[in-house]
């Protein structure tokens, strides 16, 4: 949403994402997804984002 770049997905690329559940009053409202580097730009407006998950 910050920096307007569409998420795409490729199978063999893999650009790191931030995802982002959004609760208000503890209520489930959406999810957001940035590219990294416009979650940094963004100021993390959801906090430090965690290592990336390791598969397989």
């Amino acid at each position: 949403m910050h920096c307007g770049a569409q998420i795409k997905f490729a199978a063999r690329s893999h650009p790191r994402q931030v995802i982002a559940n959004v609760y208000d009053d503890g209520v489930w409202q959406r999810v957001e997804h940035y590219h990294e580097e416009c979650y940094l730009e963004a100021g993390e407006p959801f906090g430090s984002a965690g290592e990336p998950e390791r598969r397989g």
